[in-house]
Order: C-alpha cells, then sequence, then structure tokens
C-alpha cells in the first residue's frame, strides 16, 4: 500500500518530530504542517502552547496526500504531568536524606520550601548538587517523631504550580550497633525451583558461614525471590547496603533468569535483556518489601548486570554502578561490557547514569563488570572490577562519579581530573597477589 510506513505518534508529543522521508517502498515523502508557528514542515517543534493544540501534518506521496494529526502537549499538561509524576518514598517513615530533586519530569524546574529547616533542609549542600537541600536531622533515640510539611514549586517555560508534602521524620533508634559486632550477612543467590533466588549466610568472624533460613530438615530455603511483574524471573548478585542512619537495609539484584533449568527468562543475552535493578528494602534485615523493579535509565542497555551501592558523606546520597553493554553500539569496536555509574537518596529516583568505567581499548573487545568499592584504613577508596578474569583496582581520595576512566584517553588515572588512580592493571594482576582459580 502506498501509506505504508508512513505514521506519526498517537500520543501528545512534546519534542520534534520525526517524519518519515521514505515509505515502505522506498518513494520519497515530503511534509507541509498546518501550524508552522508550532511545528515546522521539517518536523521541528517551534513553540510549546499553553494548553493541548492539534497540528495538521499532510503528507505528499507524488500527487497523492494524506492528513496525520498530531497533539502537540501543552505547558498545562506538561507540568501537570511533572507533579502528578513528584513523589516522595516513604513519606511516613523517613530515615534518612530525601530526593529533593531540582529538575522533575519534562524538565520542570523544582524549587522545595521545607517548613521546619532544622529538620529538613531546602538548600543544596553545594553549587553542583543533585538536590534542593533535602538533608535530614532526625529526633533524637526516644524522642517522638517529627511531620514536616514540605512544598515544591514547579516551573516550566513560565509556568507554575506547586505540590504540598507532609512526611513523618522518626527519631534514631535506641541501642544502635554502629560497631557492626552482630557478626556478618551474606546475601547470595542460588537456583531453586528453576530460577536464581536469594539465601542468607550468618558469620560471626567472616570466615566460617552457617546457611540460615533451613527448613524441618536443615535445607536451606530462599529468602527473597524476584516475582516482581515483567521481572525476568530470577536474580542474581545481590548486594546489600545498610544506610547511613544504620537502621534501613537495601538489597540490589541483577533482574536475570540464566540458570536452574526454568523456562523463560532472558539468558545471557547481552544485548536484549533486562533493564532494570531489582530492589528490596527492609528496617530490620528480617521483613522485606516486595521486589520492586527500577528502571536503570539508560535506553540503550543490552544489560544491566551486578548492582551496588556506596554512601557519599559528601553529597548525602549513594553512588550506584553496575555494568552494561550499550546495544546502539553492536557490531562496533565499542561493544565492550562497561561500568555505569549515577546517584540516588531513596533508590527510586536516580540520576542519569554514565560511562565511569571502560577497559576497551581501539583495537579489540576487553571488557569490564563486576566493580566493587571499600574504604581502606587510610580512608581512601579502593575500587575492584574484573576484566575478562582479571583484577583491576583504581584507588581515589573521593567518591569522584564525574571522572571517567577510559583506557583509550589515559591507562593510568581518569580524566579531566584524575582522581582515581589505577594501582593494578590487567597484567599486573599476579604481581599484586591476586591468583584465578577454576
Amino acid at each position: 500500500m502506498l501509506w505504508d510506513g508512513v505514521s506519526l505518534p498517537k500520543d501528545p508529543i512534546a519534542e520534534d518530530l520525526e517524519l518519515p522521508e521514505t515509505n515502505a517502498a522506498g518513494a520519497d515523502v515530503t511534509w507541509t504542517s498546518g501550524n508552522k508557528e508550532i511545528i515546522s514542515d521539517k518536523g521541528e517543534l517551534i513553540s510549546q502552547p499553553e494548553n493541548d493544540t492539534e497540528v495538521t501534518m499532510t503528507a505528499s506521496i507524488g500527487e497523492q496526500k494524506k492528513e496525520f494529526t498530531v497533539t502537540v502537549a501543552g505547558l498545562n499538561s506538561l507540568l501537570q504531568e511533572a507533579a502528578d509524576a513528584l513523589t516522595i518514598e516513604n513519606a511516613d517513615d523517613v530515615r534518612g536524606n530525601l530526593s529533593l530533586v531540582k529538575e522533575g519530569k519534562n524538565g520542570a524546574d523544582i524549587d522545595w520550601t521545607s517548613h521546619n529547616t532544622d529538620i529538613i533542609t531546602d538548600e543544596p549542600m553545594n553549587e553542583d548538587s543533585l538536590y534542593d537541600g533535602g538533608e535530614v536531622t532526625r529526633p533524637a533515640a526516644g524522642e517522638d517523631a517529627v511531620e514536616v510539611e514540605l512544598t515544591a514549586k514547579l516551573s516550566l517555560n513560565g509556568k507554575e504550580t506547586t505540590k504540598n508534602f507532609t512526611v513523618t521524620v522518626q527519631p534514631m533508634p535506641e541501642d544502635l550497633d554502629t560497631d557492626y559486632t552482630a557478626g556478618y550477612l551474606w546475601t547470595n543467590f542460588d537456583a531453586s525451583g528453576g530460577y536464581e533466588k536469594i539465601f542468607f549466610g550468618y558469620s560471626e568472624d567472616g570466615l566460617t558461614w552457617s546457611k540460615l533460613n533451613k527448613d524441618d530438615y536443615g535445607n536451606p530455603q530462599p529468602v527473597l525471590v524476584n516475582d516482581a511483574e515483567e521481572s525476568d524471573l530470577g536474580v542474581r548478585d545481590p548486594h546489600i547496603i545498610r544506610s547511613a542512619e544504620g537502621d534501613k537495609y537495601w538489597i540490589l539484584g541483577t533482574d536475570l533468569h540464566a540458570e536452574g533449568g526454568g523456562a523463560g527468562g532472558s539468558g545471557w543475552d547481552q544485548l536484549n535483556a533486562s533493564q532494570n535493578i531489582v530492589v528490596w528494602e527492609s528496617n530490620d534485615l528480617v521483613n522485606w518489601s516486595e521486589p520492586r523493579l527500577v528502571y536503570s535509565g539508560f535506553e540503550n542497555a543490552g544489560c544491566v548486570w551486578a548492582p551496588e551501592a556506596y554512601y557519599d558523606n559528601t553529597t548525602g546520597d549513594y553512588l550506584v554502578y553496575w555494568s552494561a553493554r550499550d546495544k546502539s553500539l553492536s557490531g562496533t569496536n565499542d561493544n565492550a561490557l562497561r561500568v555505569y555509574v549515577c546517584r540516588t537518596r531513596d533508590f527510586v529516583t536516580f540520576s542519569e547514569p554514565k560511562v565511569w568505567l571502560s577497559e576497551d581499548p581501539e583495537s579489540s573487545e576487553i571488557n569490564i563488570i563486576d566493580s566493587t568499592i571499600v574504604q581502606g584504613d587510610d580512608g581512601r577508596y579502593y575500587r575492584f572490577s574484573t576484566s575478562d578474569w582479571n583484577t583491576i583496582v583504581d584507588v581515589s581520595d573521593t567518591l569522584d562519579a564525574d571522572d571517567v576512566f577510559d583506557v583509550r584517553v589515559d591507562a593510568d588515572k581518569s580524566t579531566p581530573d584524575g582522581s582515581w588512580t589505577r594501582l593494578v592493571k590487567r597484567d599486573g594482576q599476579a604481581a599484586a597477589g591476586f591468583f584465578l582459580f577454576f
């Protein structure tokens, strides 16, 4: 048919239109806008109307013409959409800093006001902060919880609206174990009933371990199952993190079913796998939330593997880092697995991820995955990563997420500031005491 392959979006648009230049048979298509003050003949969005507005776009193939109607989203609806999308996670049980982001959906600017700045701030920690305040000072142990009113003013191209929140800040817990004297909890995964699930182990000294959650016959049973709607059915690479305040915990995992024999799952496909991270949260390590799938924010991610997190006290949030393959680069020399990084305060709202580590030279594909960070006794941060079975170690005085370590640019340090320097390269693991056993 003449018009096969020629269509325009049905949903309201807020950006330039991609106008088809040919039909399915390869015939040229030209376009004429019925309202050039809003959309040009090339599909460029010239201006954003105040309210949703229909624009007729006429397509021509030779002497034949066909009209298409597109709806351009108005500022009022875009602003309302941004307000509707703005939420505060666990508003009735605040135990840490809040994600009072400066920018919301559709690019709306957000200015926050706290009606009790002694409890919740409403000014950025620094000029580069992702948040407009949100640092929380909890009442002391034994005191009452405190309610705080927060107002978000959203602005978009001269239009404004407000949204109010009431949050309840919980007091600090009594007898909090800040010295970590209770032993070690190990989150691990194994196949059970055909799918990868999370199991727990415990040790008093980090050397001798026992399995937890055993049935009457002494067999360990899974503690957590990734049965979230639209999940990949399994969970791998679990990572547990304790909040900076000490009375909240999250488990992050890879949304992936690849082993165990159960039906479904994306297997080891690294170009069409899940783009989500699995998240559970708990206040006591015993009672856990249902699994929550959190979009990584990387639309070209062919996979999202081994997410971990680390608290950054200079920014009052958590670095979250994971490995991915950019599927838009499939078939090129840039298709290696790389480590990406973003930030969050609540494991619901994340900053835009970006490449943090790339071990890929121009000559061949070399991957880097499974990064983990520890802080040494010297106060410095040591980042361990795996590069095709080779151990790599970097060190930094800060948790700098802006500097990128790309061996094509510099094999010895990150750029542009050199915050991270390389202690152990791929060919230096044996000399550094790292050995690979099969």
